[in-house]
């Protein structure tokens, strides 16, 4: 069971930081392109399927599509 938590904690860890670079420039010089890294990891895909879930259930329960 604790495996289970470290891998969501490590997932949880990926998201927050992808949430952190979306909000990091917002002036008129802020880059606007987003780094990608050029290896990526099942832990990485993971992260964005969790992502995906997550913004359809907000999207669910606003009822918008």
């Amino acid at each position: 069971m604790k495996h289970i938590k470290d891998y969501v904690a490590k997932i949880e860890t990926i998201l927050e930081a992808k949430s952190n670079k979306k909000t990091k420039g917002s002036g008129l010089l802020a880059s606007t392109k987003s780094v990608q890294s050029k290896e990526t990891t099942d832990l990485d895909i993971v992260a964005n399927f969790v992502q995906g879930i997550r913004t359809a259930k907000e999207e669910m329960k606003n009822g918008s599509k």
